[in-house]
């Protein structure tokens, strides 16, 4: 008995102790630009993330100090405050959940005089590479199939993985340059 509690007494130990050191010795920031490039490989604008930091006590915890989207005309989005947020316990289920939260975010949506809103823009760049990559059998009610004969398998733990997007106290700019209307939400 004293030999099991000895074992995990020195597991807890050495997961405290990581818990405390990897914060400090692995530098978040070095990930940044890989981080920005990801996301801009996947919408139709521009990202800026500034500085990060990470804490591992009880969750895996990345404090982000600002971040900025736009299109490719104007910013759609600007928060001071931000952080990502997966609990270690999701894991261990197999449900992984990560949490983005926005601290009192801005938001600005424009409709265009044809009718068009600026936030699809930000999506246009990924809908034509879907439709470039699936095909939809005319006369049928068949999802799309991938043009491709590889099938791709998702691990089960992605597939399960949840995301969860929490805006606190934003700030949303509203225009309406079709019909001339302005509002602060």
């Amino acid at each position: 008995m004293k030999k099991i509690a000895t074992v995990f007494g020195s597991i807890v130990v050495l997961l405290v102790a990581a818990m405390a050191v990897i914060p400090m010795v692995v530098d978040v920031n070095d990930y940044r630009p890989q981080l920005e490039q990801m996301v801009e490989e996947q919408i139709n604008g521009k990202i800026k993330i500034g500085k990060l930091k990470l804490s591992l006590w009880g969750r895996v915890l990345i404090e982000i100090n600002g971040v900025e989207v736009k299109d490719l005309q104007t910013k759609i989005v600007s928060v001071d405050r931000a952080w990502l947020n997966i609990s270690f316990y999701s894991f261990l289920v197999g449900s992984p959940h990560v949490r983005v939260e926005f601290d009192q975010p801005q938001i600005w949506v424009r409709k265009n005089k044809d009718g068009k809103i600026n936030l699809l823009n930000l999506v246009e760049k990924n809908s034509s590479v879907l439709k470039e990559n699936t095909e939809v059998r005319e006369g049928s009610n068949q999802a799309p199939v991938k043009k491709d004969s590889e099938s791709v398998e998702i691990p089960s733990i992605m597939a399960k993985a949840r995301l969860s997007l929490n805006l606190n106290k934003a700030h949303v700019f509203y225009e309406d340059l079709k019909d001339s209307i302005q509002n602060d939400i």
